[in-house]
């Protein structure tokens, strides 16, 4: 993780990294769907909702594969 964008310090908070960590671990793809159906379909449509889901499963897997 660059230094610039230190989301979790695992050396100086590891509990703290472990818990977030472990709540990012039981976010399921769909969790984040849920929120975006709510927005009614004339404020976003399919394609930024796709988007959006891609890119937070990405960054999901990213936080997940290098802290864990």
């Amino acid at each position: 993780m660059p230094e610039q964008f230190p989301i979790i310090d695992q050396q100086r908070y590891p509990d703290a990294a472990r818990v977030w960590l472990n709540n990012l671990a039981r976010v399921s793809s769909n969790d984040p769907l849920e929120l975006f159906e709510r927005i009614p379909s004339n404020r976003i449509s399919q394609t930024p909702i796709e988007f959006a889901q891609k890119i937070l499963q990405l960054n999901q897997s990213k936080l997940l594969d290098t802290l864990l």
